[in-house]
């Protein structure tokens, strides 16, 4: 993403929004990171898409 990382979006959405995010990345290491700037979940790549597909039905049913 240009001029920003995901983590700087996130900082960025959770001033105004509780929007659910799941943070999908490579790193592992960085799942503690995205959650303590506000993510809802991480998700480490890559990836079984039924594990996806859990937690996106996980933050959409707890809205």
């Amino acid at each position: 993403m240009p001029g920003m990382d995901g983590f700087e979006v996130l900082q960025k959405l959770r001033v105004f929004s509780k929007l659910p995010v799941i943070i999908v990345s490579a790193r592992p290491e960085y799942s503690k990171q995205a959650i303590n700037l506000g993510a809802n979940a991480f998700v480490s790549k890559p990836f079984d898409i039924n594990e996806l597909l859990k937690k996106i039905e996980y933050l959409l049913g707890s809205r």
